[in-house]
């Protein structure tokens, strides 16, 4: 199990350097050497999300920054994010967040966006001060 997680993380981080490139589950998988089954199962059991979805939402989070944050175009911006033309980008981030990405550039609020996926957490060791890697305690999701 642990060997797994060192692997999912690996994923992740495989996922986040090229998320503009819109991996494939086969591309990512062979990067990591496990069947796309296995890797869908696993990564979807650790992190509580298919694969899919995590690609999804860290998009749609970071094109949430370049409209707070740059004047680049809203179809450049959903274009470069993996959306097939401004109309989906829009109807995406309106079932997302509530709004267009217009009236959220004109008017910036918080949002809850999807943060980069953490399995292993790095640590100081006080012994030797050299960094180590720790498991992450598991997400926990309270109903209320």
């Amino acid at each position: 199990m642990q060997e797994w997680i060192y692997a999912a993380q690996k994923l992740i981080e495989y996922i986040e350097n090229h998320i503009c490139e819109k991996p494939s589950l086969s591309e990512i998988s062979k990067h990591i050497g496990y069947s796309p089954c296995y890797c869908s199962e696993q990564f979807h059991r650790l992190a509580g999300m298919t694969i899919r979805e995590y690609v999804f939402r860290r998009r749609l989070a970071m094109a949430v920054v370049d409209l707070r944050d740059t004047d680049i175009s809203i179809i450049d911006i959903a274009l470069q994010y993996g959306f097939s033309d401004q109309s989906t980008f829009t109807r995406a981030f309106k079932y997302a967040y509530g709004c267009a990405p217009s009236e959220y550039r004109k008017k910036p609020r918080p949002l809850p966006l999807a943060c980069k996926k953490m399995l292993l957490e790095p640590f100081l060791n006080k012994n030797d001060g050299g960094l180590g890697m720790s498991i992450s305690k598991p997400y926990v999701r309270v109903d209320t």
